[in-house]
């Protein structure tokens, strides 16, 4: 079960060390739980990407890969992160990023802390779940927050192209 699109969940390790200027800090894995969390953080600490990729466990406790964003259990993942955001949030912004060989699903709460961004994007690779959570000091420019995120994203997509 591990062993989905020829990708184990130990192989996420060899995700780049660092995306669009952020460092890597932390990266653990569990083949058991099939799940995956590598911490990354900008050189000054203005922001800080939490990326978790893990297969989706059903409520019997069954693990599921899962094919597309569509994919009822991926839906759920990503309603859950937008209620979570809701929950602090009075204004959520969502959009739909392409990258190349991937699209993504994202959601942006503006000041959920004191002067503090959050962005939380879903996509798919390798029949699990891929969830970039991005915390950053806040921007108010709409374009500049938007192309912090889709260089992340960007990075990301080409570093879990290499893994395949």
């Amino acid at each position: 079960m591990d062993l989905q699109d020829g990708v184990r969940t130990n192989d996420f390790q060899r995700l780049p060390k660092e995306l669009a200027g952020l460092n890597r800090v932390r990266a653990e894995t569990d083949p058991g739980t099939h799940w995956a969390e590598l911490e990354f953080m900008a050189p000054d600490q203005s922001a800080k990407m939490l990326l978790r990729i893990f297969l989706v466990r059903t409520p019997d406790g069954t693990y599921l890969p899962v094919t597309s964003q569509d994919d009822e259990y991926a839906e759920a993942s990503y309603d859950s992160a937008v209620d979570n955001l809701a929950q602090r949030s009075d204004e959520l912004l969502e959009r739909g990023v392409s990258t190349p060989d991937r699209s993504w699903r994202c959601v942006e709460a503006l000041q959920v802390q004191s002067g503090v961004d959050q962005q939380i994007c879903h996509g798919q690779a390798f029949g699990r779940v891929v969830e970039m959570q991005r915390l950053s000091a806040h921007e108010p420019d709409v374009q500049a927050r938007n192309a912090a995120v889709d260089d992340v994203l960007t990075d990301l997509s080409a570093g879990l192209d290499a893994l395949a």
